[in-house]
């Protein structure tokens, strides 16, 4: 499956010393609170360098096992938060509907 998607900006606390901004894809944003803990991630409001990646679903679920490789002890913080690749893929599916507001939100009557 074909996926268009812009980039979005955190900021990954490494440790109390060392903090560093990165240009990830939205779904990437979970893998990394999972990786780095909840609070070592924090979104930012500026505008990364790159505008937006396409990318075949398959190939994007094998890279993110690639950048995000899993402890010795424990399994990848990808497969925590996206269990195989129908499960990745089906992310992507309920994509378009969230956000949309129905009918009688948008008007204050039912369609």
């Amino acid at each position: 499956m074909k996926i268009k998607q812009p980039y979005v900006m955190v900021l990954i606390t490494y440790s109390a010393a060392y903090q560093a901004p990165a240009a990830v894809l939205p779904h990437e944003v979970d893998i990394l609170r999972v990786r780095f803990g909840e609070d070592s991630i924090q979104m930012l409001d500026e505008t990364p360098p790159i505008a937006e990646a396409e990318f075949d679903t398959e190939d994007e679920y094998a890279r993110l096992f690639e950048a995000h490789p899993a402890p010795a002890d424990s399994q990848s913080p990808v497969r925590t938060v996206f269990r195989n690749l129908a499960e990745f893929e089906a992310a992507f599916e309920e994509q378009p509907k969230r956000g949309r507001k129905k009918a009688e939100d948008v008007d204050g009557a039912a369609a």
